[in-house]
Formats: C-alpha cells, sequence, structure tokens
C-alpha cells in the first residue's frame, strides 16, 4: 500500500492504497487498545455464563497431538505441498486436453449476473441488425477546416475497410460523411446513378408488397437529395442534432471533428477489446501520419469510456509487479522487526504461502478461472 501511495501515477490507486494502509492502521491500534479492553469488560454474562473465553472452539487436544508427533506432521505437510506444487506446473505446461491450464479469466461479462436480459439482448441486437452498442470515438484536430474535412475523411475510409478492425465495422460517421473535404469535391450523383438507384428502390418496394406509385414524395425527395451540390458548414448547421454529433457547437469555422465508428460485433472477451483498440490506433497512426497522442495543431485520438478503461488497466497492470515487490519487501522488513529472528519470520510466512498454494491447486485441478 505505502509502495502505491507513493509511485504509481493512478489517482484511484493512490487513494485506495490510502484508505487500506488508514484501515490496517486503525485495526492495529484496536487491537492493542480496545480490544484487551473488551476482554477484560466481558465478564460472564446470560449468553456465556463462564465468560467469553468458554464460548470458543478449544482447540488444545488437537495442538498436543501434533506436538508430540512433530516429525510426522512435518513429512505429511511437506508431502501435501510438494503434490500440490507438482500439480500445479504439471497443469500449468500440460497440453493433453483433460484439463484447462490455470489462467484468469478473460470474459467481459465474468462479474455480472446470469441470466443477464440487457447482455442477451446486446448479442441479439448484434446479429440481427449487424451492429454491437460498443463504439469507438476519434476526435480529429487540424486547421483549417478544410484541412480537418480531408483528415477526417481520411480517417473514415480506412475505416470503412474490412480489415481494418477485429470486430468488424458496421457504419462510419464523420464531419466528411455530411460536408466534401474540399470545395471542388461534388458529392452529388449523376442522373444515370439516380436512376438506377430509383429503380431498385421501386423494385425493392414491390417484392415487399408495397404501391410504387405511392413513392411520388419520396422520389422526389432523393432526386434532391442525391443531385444537388453537397452542403457546407452553414447548411448543416441548420440541422443541430445532426451537426451535434460530428462537428463542435462553437465554431463557425471548425478545426475538430467526431467520428463514430460502429463495430459489427460485440467484445465477449479481453483479447477482442485490447485487439480492436490497438488495431484502431494503428490503423489512425498509419492514415494520419503522426502518432495518436500529437497534441494539435494536426492529430486523431481515439477516445471514449471503454478506451479510457483500457488504458487505465494498463497503467495499473505497469505497475502492479514494482508496487508487489515493494509491498512484500516492507512485510518482510515489519515482521524480520517485529519477530527479530529470521526463523521465526519464515515461519510466520508459512500459513499464507500454503493457502496461495492451496487456492492456486484448487483452481487448477477444478478448471476455475482466476479474477483478472
Amino acid at each position: 500500500g505505502f509502495g502505491a501511495v507513493l509511485s504509481s501515477s493512478v489517482q484511484s490507486l493512490r487513494e485506495f492504497a490510502l484508505l487500506g494502509m488508514l484501515g490496517l492502521a486503525l485495526a492495529l491500534l484496536a487491537s492493542v487498545t480496545v480490544l484487551p479492553a473488551l476482554l477484560a469488560g466481558l465478564g460472564p454474562t446470560r449468553f456465556a455464563k463462564k465468560g467469553l473465553s468458554a464460548t470458543r472452539f478449544d482447540l488444545t487436544p488437537l495442538v498436543r497431538h501434533v506436538a508430540r508427533h512433530p516429525k510426522r506432521f512435518v513429512w505429511l505437510s511437506t508431502a501435501l505441498v510438494a503434490a500440490a506444487s507438482f500439480a500445479v506446473v504439471l497443469g500449468s505446461v500440460d497440453r493433453t486436453g483433460w484439463h484447462s491450464p490455470i489462467g484468469f479469466d478473460s470474459d467481459l461479462h465474468a462479474l455480472h449476473p446470469q441470466p443477464h436480459p440487457p447482455l442477451d439482448t446486446q448479442d441479439t441486437q448484434a446479429e440481427v441488425f449487424g451492429a454491437a452498442p460498443n463504439s469507438l470515438l476519434i476526435l480529429v484536430e487540424a486547421p483549417p477546416s478544410e484541412h480537418m474535412l480531408a483528415v477526417a475523411k481520411r480517417v473514415q475510409q480506412r475505416f470503412v475497410e474490412a480489415d481494418s478492425l477485429p470486430s468488424g465495422s458496421a457504419g462510419v460517421l464523420g464531419p466528411a460523411t455530411l460536408i466534401p473535404a474540399s470545395p471542388n469535391e461534388s458529392l452529388a450523383w449523376e442522373d444515370a446513378r439516380i436512376d438506377a438507384t430509383l429503380d431498385d428502390f421501386y423494385a425493392s418496394a414491390e417484392a415487399a408488397g408495397f404501391n410504387p406509385e405511392t413513392f411520388g414524395e419520396t422520389e422526389d425527395f432523393l432526386r434532391t437529395l442525391l443531385g444537388n451540390t453537397p452542403p457546407g458548414f452553414e447548411q448543416v448547421r441548420a440541422y443541430p442534432e445532426l451537426a451535434g454529433m460530428v462537428l463542435p457547437k462553437d465554431q463557425d469555422e471548425p478545426t475538430q471533428g467526431l467520428v463514430l465508428v460502429t463495430l459489427a460485433r460485440p467484445w465477449a472477451t479481453v483479447q477482442d477489446r485490447d485487439e480492436t483498440i490497438e488495431a484502431a490506433r494503428q490503423a489512425i497512426d498509419s492514415v494520419v501520419g503522426v502518432s495518436s497522442t500529437q497534441p494539435p495543431p494536426y492529430s486523431a485520438t481515439l477516445t471514449g469510456i471503454t478506451v479510457i478503461g483500457y488504458d487505465t488497466q494498463r497503467a495499473i497492470g505497469g505497475h502492479l509487479t514494482q508496487l508487489l515487490l515493494i509491498a512484500a519487501g516492507l512485510v518482510l522488513v515489519w515482521l524480520l522487526v517485529f519477530f527479530r529472528r529470521p526463523g521465526d519470520l519464515v515461519l510466520a510466512l508459512v500459513p499464507s504461502a500454503e493457502g496461495e498454494l492451496a487456492l492456486v491447486t484448487s483452481a487448477e485441478l477444478f478448471g476455475w478461472p482466476l479474477s483478472a
């Protein structure tokens, strides 16, 4: 805990360690002040007529029996520890298929109650609509506004490609979806392409049992939409709910834009999430040509709650080994000061070590994954 307070860059981890240190310090203080007072003051009561100590389990016979046969129990304990250690080592390298080697659980839904209707609905949504609720947000920054649109267009095109993300891309929405990247770029369709699109539309409507003659106004709308000159910032801002999805609200000539990438499949495991986020960052870097962490005026940064949580988890994991070593060292120093003899220190650590070994052995034998 003390090591986390001093060295961790994650504020929540430092605060959690500080609370743990305070709790242990107060518990130690209470064990030498409040607890003795309670034991001395709680004499015979209605529930314990012979005093509080009489209500405890008496382990004296068992301790005396072990003391009379020390070698027998030392050898028995040594054999159990050796067998447990052998099982763990064998399980970590065995690939025969009779069991799964011990490891951390990568299921992102492991902590959710089962059955879980919202999670089931999420999977059904991905199957029916071909889109998952998970989405990636990419903040594009590049002055002037024409440059921002050009960068956003390249980013959007990269994520439309099928191989851009392991989880697949179901749709991409960004500033370049609504506004052309340059004044000379025209998104208007030629008449032949519009006619072919309308023919497909009417064929689909007729195949679905609708009367094509009722879609006259729809045809006029589509011809206007597809055949006119694409809008600019001023025209798009006339629809604030649409513009607010991809453009900042307080910039007339925006130098920032937001690209939303909808995934085709939901994340089921930690590996799916990590691979998708790392692939998205590599795709951004390959398109923009600079690091995604570079500050303005030229950058494209992957963001969102899931990405922030992923980075926080990596930061904590990067400090974990260092913090464990610091904590273990401080515990050993404290125990050595308290017991004053290395032999007593080793004996004090035996129960904890065997408890950890029992946990790992049980997880290995029964195939229980450990929660990461």
